[in-house]
């Protein structure tokens, strides 16, 4: 397994460790992330936000099983890393949603061309003309000649 984090790197598994946090090459490894498990995130989750949220949600659960406060006589210690990684992972989700586009599909007469030629497009459910009744054309010429 490895660990790697260059600042400045446009990859998507830097953005995730920025994104997350999770950048110190000498944090033990029960409190990071490897390579490995990032790029698997990738893999499962496609865009850079939202495999952020999941390794958010990753390194929580990873933190869920260490202790989370120590006491000393009086003093005493508390970590809240995985309350903040768990409420992180939740912004990730919420900002990776405004990530996505609007398509508008058949603005030019040769895109819409193309889209119907595609014999691996998936067949929309709602086509133009799709509840014309093909009978109602002979019920105006009929009603027309009834009148006359």
């Amino acid at each position: 397994m490895t660990f790697t984090y260059t600042p400045g790197d446009t990859g998507n598994g830097t953005r995730v460790r920025l994104l997350i946090g999770d950048t110190d090459p000498e944090a033990p490894l029960q409190q990071r992330l490897e390579n490995e498990e990032i790029t698997d995130l990738l893999t499962m989750f496609g865009a850079y936000r939202a495999a952020a949220a999941a390794a958010a949600d990753a390194l929580a659960a990873k933190f869920a099983r260490l202790a989370t406060e120590k006491r000393m006589g009086q003093a005493s210690l508390a970590w809240k890393r995985y309350e903040s990684l768990t409420a992180l992972a939740k912004t990730l989700r919420a900002s990776a949603s405004f990530a996505a586009l609007p398509f508008a599909g058949g603005i030019s007469v040769a895109q819409k061309q193309s889209l119907d030629q595609d014999t691996d497009r998936i067949q929309p459910s709602f086509v133009k003309g799709m509840m014309d009744n093909p009978s109602s054309a002979n019920l105006n010429t009929t009603s027309s000649t009834a009148a006359a």
